[in-house]
């Protein structure tokens, strides 16, 4: 059994949160001040399904939810 106890929301507010600063001083261009945060958002998701692939299930989750919000297909691409 693997312990997922850090693999949680506050875990991923903290990784969203340090995208915010980590971008902003480094001054990265806006396009990727939106992508990088929207990508933290999604990182651990793939726990939900599974421990070994997590990250493979993670970018399947974050692109059907991006597609159904009707997010631009090329941005997806990059998340």
């Amino acid at each position: 059994m693997h312990d997922l106890s850090l693999h949680n929301n506050a875990h991923t507010q903290q990784v969203v949160q340090a995208t915010f600063e980590i971008t902003l001083n480094l001054n990265i261009e806006d396009e990727r001040q939106e992508l990088i945060p929207l990508t933290a958002w999604f990182h651990d998701t793939g726990y939900s399904i599974t421990y070994l692939g997590h990250e493979e299930e993670s970018q399947k989750l974050a692109a059907s939810f991006l597609r159904e919000h009707g997010y631009p297909e090329a941005k997806m691409k990059v998340v």
